[in-house]
């Protein structure tokens, strides 16, 4: 179990190759400034370069940047570890630590990125154990215990007789990110890192592979040998999620980008994407493998719940936010979730719904408010099979138009 559950958002900064890159790279700070005024946790960038579409060389600049326009939320940086000298990912981390004050999260991207390997004159195995041994390297230089001396076998770097001047304030919270099927979760147990599990709720839906406690199992295995224990409370997966009133306006919305994102993202990203390109096959194919959320609050609550469940606990739970749909919509999707989900998931609202339903008009909860441990899913006959582009969340009409309310009104 965890303390509080916490949200946030995690940008792939994905943009069109024909606007403009300045226009663009603004606009990713504005998701941050406005993820902050919504009181989200955490605002993630991710280390991208290829294809044209991803143009976030360096995500800790990002951190820099919009740390001056913001004044809580936490900003986090995924780093491409091959790409990287352990040192200088050591002492831009700590220099942004306090710089910051402590709103600093540094990711280990432990995923294999074919590009950027070419690039460093690797093939993808020695690229694989360059990242474990730059993870390696990092947590080591992390812990300040003295000057350090280090030649690795795979990685294009050595560290002679080193010893960063400027340490972090703290403990630097700093976790292995996995965007597909890496050791991140070995190398988090190993090192005692955080977590940050990118993809894992793809199975929620299916009830046959429950992929989330795999990933928590390797980790508290690795963890087991090392003499370690993990916290679930630095374990952040991922889902994507887009809301408006109606899953018909959601799905509207993200035709914006979501067939761009499908077919850049299978070329150049090590995640799992549907096949087709048509956006509502692609949503439908996201719905069936509970891999995340295109329509209304209640359909996010009900995924979240599932997620919940099948991990048995996280930490964080981050937003992925691709450009499917247009800037305006997407800090609107936001709005809604941090408004409608957030204060049903974490049970905040529990006492007001309470009062509420012993006063005027009876409003009460048909659901289960602020759930957070694993609890038995139950099991369902077969349902009828949707029309297309239409959730089987809200099949009939009467739970459609209820869809706008995060809460929705107990039957008669």
């Amino acid at each position: 179990m965890t303390t509080t559950l916490r949200f946030g958002v995690l940008s792939h900064a994905l943009h069109r190759p024909d606007h403009d890159p300045a226009i663009q790279l603004a606009a990713d700070v504005r998701l941050a400034e406005h993820a902050d005024r919504l009181g989200l946790d955490e605002l993630w960038w991710t280390e991208r370069r290829s294809g044209g579409w991803q143009i976030v060389a360096d995500p800790m600049l990002m951190a820099a940047h919009a740390a001056a326009s913001t004044r809580r939320i936490r900003l986090g940086a995924v780093v491409n570890p091959v790409r990287h000298h352990p040192a200088n990912l050591v002492d831009g981390a700590a220099q942004l630590d306090h710089l910051t004050r402590g709103r600093f999260v540094l990711g280990l991207g432990a995923d294999v990125m074919v590009e950027d390997a070419a690039t460093a004159g690797l093939s993808a195995t020695d690229a694989e154990h360059a990242i474990e041994e730059t993870v390696g390297a990092v947590a080591t230089l992390l812990r300040g215990k003295g000057r350090v001396s280090l030649t690795p076998r795979h990685a294009p770097w050595v560290v002679r007789d080193h010893t960063p001047h400027l340490l972090p304030r703290g403990r630097l919270d700093t976790r292995a990110v996995s965007f597909g099927g890496s050791a991140a979760p070995e190398l988090a147990g190993t090192l005692g890192l955080g977590l940050v599990s990118t993809a894992a709720a793809q199975a929620v839906g299916l009830q046959r592979e429950n992929r989330m406690a795999q990933t928590w199992l390797r980790a508290e295995a690795a963890a087991h040998q090392a003499g370690r224990v993990l916290s679930r409370d630095r374990w952040s997966v991922t889902t994507p999620i887009h809301l408006a009133d109606t899953e018909i306006e959601a799905r509207r919305q993200v035709r914006h980008g979501i067939a761009r994102w499908a077919e850049y993202a299978r070329a150049s990203m090590p995640v799992e994407v549907p096949a087709g390109t048509d956006a509502d096959t692609l949503i439908d194919s996201l719905h069936a493998a509970g891999r995340g959320v295109v329509g209304t609050p209640a359909m996010a609550i009900e995924h979240l719940e599932r997620v919940l469940d099948l991990s048995a606990g996280v930490g964080t739970v981050l937003l992925e936010v691709a450009d499917w749909a247009s800037p305006a919509e997407t800090h609107a999707s936001l709005e809604r979730f941090a408004r409608e989900v957030v204060p049903h998931v974490t049970g905040i609202s529990r006492s007001r719904l309470a009062a509420s339903a012993g006063g005027v008009g009876g409003v009460g909860t048909s659901g289960r408010v602020g759930r957070r441990a694993a609890t038995p899913l139950p099991v369902h006959g077969p349902a009828p099979t949707p029309v297309r582009g239409v959730s089987r969340i809200h099949l009939d009409e009467g739970a459609r138009s209820r869809g706008r309310h995060a809460v929705d009104p107990s039957p008669d």
